[in-house]
């Protein structure tokens, strides 16, 4: 199995473990499609986008148009091998586009009620000053002792308000991990995170959700639509 980083697999699991996230600089990996997927952030894309992020599922990977985001998967799903971390399975990529008029709910600092790992490329080089990503390393250890594994249902409004009710010390911590453009983010999403404000410019990120239990291909036929509306309410106000 081909390794795609440089930096170690220990030390990736390691940092996951202890820090809920593990960042790889453009240098240290080897993944290269980096041209085309820069070509999906166009001006008019960019527009689109602020109204509506861009959601692609597996099947939507196996058109050619999207082989670059195949090959990204094929990319995250080889790291996760290599981690040795059990089976997760892609539930989707997200287009994402954000500027000085971006408002949704993402940008609140919170933690996923579904637990996901999640890989956060970005596509241009991004800071504190135009919505590099944030989190508030070692959360996620507060998220495992505050909600354990038998969480409430997704649905539930109540676990939704205890998902984005941080304690004042975790949010004491959140940091803004900068980065040039090709850095991804691998992080556990029991880490409190949220994406950056935009103060000035642009952020554009693509990011892959990977969970250990495969949706059923009848719910993803029955649901498809209604499951993109509901994630539009939950991503935008």
């Amino acid at each position: 199995m081909h390794n795609y980083t440089s930096k170690s697999n220990e030390l990736i699991s390691y940092e996951l473990v202890t820090d809920g996230f593990s960042v790889l600089a453009p240098s240290e990996h080897n993944f290269n499609d980096f041209v085309t997927l820069k070509k999906r952030f166009s001006k008019k894309t960019n527009q689109e986008l602020l109204n509506n992020h861009k959601i692609f599922r597996t099947d939507d990977l196996l058109y050619s148009e999207n082989s670059d985001l195949l090959a990204y998967d094929k990319f995250c799903k080889t790291i996760i091998n290599n981690l040795k971390i059990g089976q997760y399975y892609l539930n989707n990529i997200f287009q994402t586009f954000d500027n000085k008029d971006s408002e949704h709910l993402a940008q609140s600092p919170h933690l996923d009620r579904i637990p996901t790992l999640k890989f956060m490329l970005y596509l241009n080089d991004l800071t504190n000053e135009n919505g590099a990503f944030c989190l508030s390393p070692g959360s996620n250890h507060w998220t495992t002792k505050q909600f354990k594994s038998n969480r409430k249902s997704f649905s539930d409004k109540e676990f939704l308000e205890d998902t984005r009710t941080i304690p004042k010390p975790i949010l004491d911590r959140m940091i803004s991990v900068e980065g040039a453009a090709g850095t991804i983010i691998i992080f556990n999403t029991d880490c409190v995170h949220h994406q950056g404000i935009v103060k000035s410019g642009e952020a554009c990120i693509i990011r892959s959700h990977y969970r250990k239990k495969k949706l059923s291909q009848g719910f993803l036929v029955r649901k498809k639509s209604a499951l993109k509306n509901f994630a539009r309410k939950i991503y935008f106000r």
